[in-house]
């Protein structure tokens, strides 16, 4: 509530909930009082569908295998997708005790977004090579996926006792012990990421979102250049120049946005964000130029929209003022 108070535009305290979550569940009465306070009504439905503690899966886990399609891949890739499956189910009826026969499918699984299967097929290899801190690493992953995320620990914390260096386990021991709400055990397992290897840009980022949730802001800024400085994306620049806004460093966020703009020209979410600072620095003519292209890329987004017509109507009003109208 403290966000939209404080002049911070909607659109961008309801991207932070849905990337973040929120660590309550919203009552009648708050969501009354976050209205009175300005929220447009696509921040309120934000609010209300926010999952607790959600995190963003573009920066979060570690796991040796690519990204799962979840049925979104092109029709030719889950075409093979789905003849690779079944070579090698069929290759597990002929060798049902080849750990490379289980861990081969349960890759294919994994990257099919079949998750509880999957964890079924790692179970399987960890059953004859318990000590393989990557399988087990995988194995938490997969079940932290399919829902089981006490069983992600514990698989996590395994491979860790195997391999206490194993920064990317670190890591993804911190996502689950931060859907579990711990804040302090998730801190402090990015923090031994990062030390087990300062190259690591996802357990950089993963923490500065948790410092971010402390309101340690410097500590999170600086953990989002480390990020960058290792090969962060544009998620990590966006949040880097949210961080900075919050701090009030306008000129420092607005460089920031102009940044990922120059490799990123079509996302919304900079745009609006510039928008948000230039109209905070008091650039109003900027500041509805921005939000205009960022409602004509995003038209669905309604927080944008409110935002832009907020503005809008503040603009117009202070221009009657101002002409003695």
């Amino acid at each position: 509530m403290g966000l939209v108070a404080g002049g911070v535009p909607n659109w961008r305290v309801a991207a932070f909930v849905r990337e973040r979550g929120i660590a309550f569940q919203p009552s009648p009465e708050f969501l009354t009082d976050l209205k009175s306070v300005g929220a447009s009504d696509g921040l309120l439905d934000s609010v209300r569908l926010a999952q607790r503690d959600a995190v963003s899966d573009k920066e979060e886990d570690h796991n040796t295998m690519p990204a799962p399609t979840d049925g979104s891949a092109p029709p030719d890739e889950l075409k093979r997708l789905q003849q690779t499956e079944k070579q090698d189910r069929a290759a597990e009826v002929v060798r049902p005790h080849d750990p490379s026969v289980h861990f081969a499918l349960a890759y294919v699984l994994a990257q099919e977004g079949k998750w509880d299967e999957a964890a079924a097929q790692y179970a399987a290899v960890i059953s004859s090579q318990p000590s393989d801190v990557v399988v087990r690493n995988n194995l938490g992953l997969a079940l932290r996926k399919s829902g089981d995320v006490d069983g992600a620990i514990r698989e996590y914390r395994q491979a860790l006792a195997i391999d206490p260096a194993f920064s990317e386990t670190h890591d993804n021991l911190g996502v689950a012990l931060m859907e579990k709400g711990d804040v302090d055990g998730a801190v402090a397992e990015f923090g031994e990421a990062v030390r087990q290897n300062p190259k690591n840009s996802q357990a950089h980022a993963n923490l500065g979102v948790m410092l971010e949730r402390r309101k340690d802001l410097d500590g999170a800024i600086n953990e989002y250049r480390q990020a960058l400085g290792v090969g962060g994306g544009e998620e990590v620049q966006l949040n880097l120049a949210t961080a900075l806004e919050l701090k009030g460093d306008l000129d420092g966020a607005i460089a920031e946005f102009h940044q990922t703009l120059t490799t990123h020209p079509n996302d919304p979410r900079a745009h609006a964000g510039l928008a948000g600072a230039l109209e905070r620095q008091g650039d109003l003519t900027g500041a509805l130029e921005q939000y205009a292209i960022a409602m004509k890329l995003a038209p669905e987004d309604s927080a944008i929209r409110a935002d832009y017509e907020r503005l809008a109507k503040a603009s117009s009003t202070q221009m009657r003022r101002s002409s003695g109208g």
